[in-house]
């Protein structure tokens, strides 16, 4: 794990592409490297960019903003070592709470915030255009 670049970005873009629908440009990768409240991080598979996770932090709350690993290496407990480590980030930063929006019926993402101590608090109908988000928050000291 190692934080994010202006180096990564084009590696940032090719997973996020392969992992939603409506995808981060460039542009929107440029602004969380720049924002002084945001946290990147990469994780690397022999030499590439395999997986990011981004996060904000504000007094003692985070959001993480996107998580996404290359569809290749899914399944491999990336996206888990990559999120525990953002949390521990978003901690030494802080924070001791973390929200997500996540799509209601992604089963597997779900399974994976559950196992970390994420639970549901509430839904936003329509959140992905005709789909609702389930939110989720964790106390971060449980988050491992």
């Amino acid at each position: 794990m190692r934080p994010a670049s202006e180096h990564d970005i084009a590696a940032l873009v090719r997973i996020e592409t392969a992992s939603y629908p409506e995808p981060w440009t460039a542009e929107v990768f440029r602004d969380r490297l720049g924002d002084p409240q945001a946290i990147t991080l990469v994780a690397e598979a022999g030499g590439t960019v395999a997986a990011y996770a981004t996060a904000t932090v504000a007094l003692q709350h985070s959001q993480l903003l996107s998580i996404a690993v290359d569809p290749e290496l899914r399944r491999h407990r990336v996206g888990r070592v990559l999120l525990v480590a953002l949390a521990d980030r978003c901690t030494a930063a802080g924070a001791s709470q973390m929200r997500l929006e996540v799509r209601a019926s992604n089963t597997a993402a779900r399974r994976l915030y559950e196992s970390l101590a994420f639970r549901l608090v509430g839904l936003r109908p329509h959140y992905y255009g005709n789909e609702d988000a389930a939110i989720m928050a964790a106390d971060l000291v449980h988050v491992h």
